[in-house]
């Protein structure tokens, strides 16, 4: 009897000592009627020992939405569940919290409990001595000269903007927003290390007030620009020990430029005041959310990897990894939606995102038994200004990795533009075209992608001699894009490469023609002006000298013309042509001044000089097909001009390149027969005698 009242007694403990256990694996719940909670740690508990007000720790939380806009639902406890003050610094932009609480000794744990829409207001409300604290709301009014009106100013200012720690007060941006139209109120709390005679000195953009321990120090006040100098001083005698700073900026245009500085008690020279000079505010990470009623869910928290600079533009990485919370989170299968039209299936994924804005990112996770579980986050992508001054930013070729994985069917319209210039700065040309692909498979394309893709991919098929799918591209682009100005200019490119490059004057003239009926009345005068070089190159193919002048006359002279004078201009032209490809060999830019002189003198195309120049060109880089073609159309077209017999003694030698004698022979007779007077008539008649 006794072995089993003793046995009783001994295994009371130990079912005790289980559920303890079980306990300290998951803390119990602070408060049923809040749903979600997130255990946040410190990295350092180290205590800051200075008397006045309790150590702080700052926290930023994922909060997936669950809580009030204002999260006035949000409070925080220990480990053991007792409630700490606390004070939510912002919430916002996205679902994103920024929490203050009270450090409790050495303690390294916390929860943070949210997504109880009946809370009642808090009754705790955290009194913050330590760190460098900014808030900033909008401000339209004008820049005060004394400080009672800045401290009405920003207490009447809404809304509010944000609040933030900051390690010391040397501002130079805003970093919850716009930089203009903003008043701040900057709280630190320094140490001054020895009694003494302080002087305290400031600068700043448009109206500031200094205030030492709650009393005026500086005035600042009024509009002007930040001061180079230290000319707004002050001095006073202060003990060793806490002391408060307190800022009224009101910033009316331009960066917000704030600046505290000092000269302690045996220094030589004013400096700005060390972040080390004001006490520590300990920073928190945040764990996986928990939900009361769930003993499975899943989880993440958005991580911003770094930014990378091309095309005047930034693009911002984030890096996502999804966590089962709970038991049984095995064989989950998850997918990403990002917000921007992109997805994926991997657990842990790195994502760009090409355009500022808010984004509502979704990961869902399909349990066995076919069971959903979801969970959201909107995050704001904008360049991260407070680190900036890191100086470290990421390669645009990494970016292009990722970029290059993207359906271009689903991306955000206006990301698909960022998107395809950096495959494009990257050389990544088989993505390109994949990308292209991918976009044109829309029933509507937005101008913007159509502008910054479809000329591109075409100009890739041209130079893998694929002239037709070069078209195919452009007629679709054309078709499907909601913009009338674009869609006629993808149709008259698509024209031009018909005429030029496939030979089918038909089906150019047909291009054009549909073009102009369908689009003429919507267009600028730029396109519309390519619309009638486009048919007078048609005539000119065909031979119709007189249809072809009209066209390039109702088109007019190029905007380039402008007042200067002609001669000089086609002189100008000329010879960067003629440099370009004889001596430098660069025929590219080469190409450039030729097209240049197309846009600004269509009507020049007639005359022979400038299709002299381009077949030379041609020549130079083996074209030599062309180089026939051309020299056919103005021997056909005007069979009085001056140029006529050099471009067909070219068509020979290229026809010779061709290993096409017969055709070369009948050219030379052509040079006889249409140019007599010419003296490569003369030379025509020797060649053919000694064959």
């Amino acid at each position: 009897m006794s072995y089993r009242y003793t046995g009783f007694w001994v295994k009371i403990p130990l079912l005790v000592l289980l559920c303890v256990s079980a306990a300290g694996a998951a803390e119990p719940w602070w408060n049923p009627k809040w749903a979600y909670r997130r255990d946040v740690t410190l990295s350092d508990v180290k205590p800051t020992g200075l008397r006045g007000g309790v150590d702080i720790v700052t926290v930023e939380i994922a909060t997936g939405g669950v809580c009030k806009p204002d999260g006035s639902d949000i409070r925080v406890t220990t480990a053991r569940g007792t409630e700490v003050d606390s004070r939510v610094l912002m919430t916002g932009p996205g679902d994103l919290a920024r929490v203050a609480f009270a450090k409790r000794g050495l303690l390294k744990k916390y929860y943070v409990y949210l997504g109880n829409p009946d809370a009642p207001p808090p009754r705790n409300t955290l009194e913050i001595k330590r760190g460098v604290l900014i808030e900033t709301r909008v401000c339209r009014a004008s820049p005060p000269a004394k400080l009672k009106d800045a401290i009405s100013v920003f207490e009447k200012a809404t809304p509010v903007m944000g609040a933030r720690f900051l390690d010391r007060i040397f501002i130079g941006y805003n970093p919850f927003g716009p930089n203009e139209a903003i008043a701040s109120r900057v709280t630190g709390y320094f140490s001054a290390p020895t009694t003494g005679t302080y002087t305290f000195s400031c600068s700043s953009n448009d109206a500031s007030f200094m205030l030492l321990d709650d009393k005026l120090l500086i005035s600042n006040g009024g509009k002007h620009y930040p001061q180079r100098d230290i000319r707004k001083n002050a001095k006073v005698q202060l003990r060793a020990g806490l002391h408060k700073l307190t800022f009224y900026h009101v910033n009316a245009s331009r960066s917000p430029v704030l600046v505290a500085a000092w000269r302690k008690p045996g220094d030589k020279k004013v400096l700005v005041i060390p972040p080390g000079a004001f006490s520590l505010v300990h920073t928190a990470q945040s764990g996986l959310m928990q939900q009361r009623t769930k003993p499975l869910d899943i989880d993440f928290t958005p991580k911003y990897a770094g930014e990378a600079f091309a095309e005047n533009r930034y693009s911002q990485r984030y890096s996502f990894s999804a966590n089962a919370v709970g038991g049984g989170g095995k064989g989950l299968k998850w997918t990403w939606d990002f917000g921007d039209g992109q997805t994926s299936n991997a657990a842990a994924v790195d994502h760009v995102y090409l355009v500022d804005g808010l984004y509502t990112v979704t990961l869902t996770a399909k349990a066995p038994r076919d069971k959903i579980l979801v969970r959201t986050n909107r995050i704001r992508v904008s360049r991260p200004w407070g680190r900036v001054t890191h100086k470290k930013i990421d390669s645009d070729k990494d970016h292009a990795a990722v970029v290059a994985g993207y359906n271009f069917k689903t991306l955000k319209d206006n990301a698909v533009a960022p998107a395809f210039e950096l495959l494009k700065r990257n050389d990544r040309t088989q993505d390109m075209i994949r990308a292209c692909t991918a976009f044109l498979n829309r029933e509507k394309l937005p101008a913007i992608g159509v502008e910054a893709m479809a000329p591109t991919v075409a100009e890739l098929m041209l130079k893998n001699a694929q002239p037709e799918n070069a078209v195919k591209v452009l007629l679709v682009a054309a078709g499907r894009c909601d913009t009338p100005e674009t869609s006629a200019r993808m149709a008259i490119q698509a024209a031009g490469i018909t005429l030029d490059l496939l030979g089918d004057d038909k089906e150019a003239m047909k291009l054009y023609t549909r073009a102009s009926v369908r689009y003429s009345k919507k267009l600028t005068r730029r396109t519309t002006r390519s619309l009638q070089i486009g048919l007078g190159d048609v005539w000119r193919a065909r031979g119709d000298y007189d249809k072809a002048a009209a066209a390039y006359k109702t088109a007019g002279f190029g905007p380039e013309a402008g007042g200067r004078k002609h001669p000089i201009m086609r002189g100008d032209f000329a010879r960067h042509v003629e440099s370009y490809t004889q001596t430098i060999r660069d025929y590219e830019w080469a190409q450039e001044y030729l097209d240049r002189w197309r846009r600004t003198f269509p009507a020049d195309k007639l005359d022979g000089y400038l299709s002299l120049l381009t077949a030379r060109m041609w020549m130079a880089q083996g074209n030599y097909a062309r180089v026939t073609v051309e020299a056919d159309i103005i021997a056909r077209v005007n069979p009085r001009s001056n140029y006529g017999a050099q471009l067909l003694m070219l068509a020979v030698e290229a026809y010779r390149k061709m290993d096409q004698p017969a055709k070369a022979t009948l050219t030379l007779k052509r040079i006889i027969d249409t140019f007599p007077e010419s003296p490569l008539a003369v030379q025509a008649v020797d060649i053919l005698k000694k064959k």
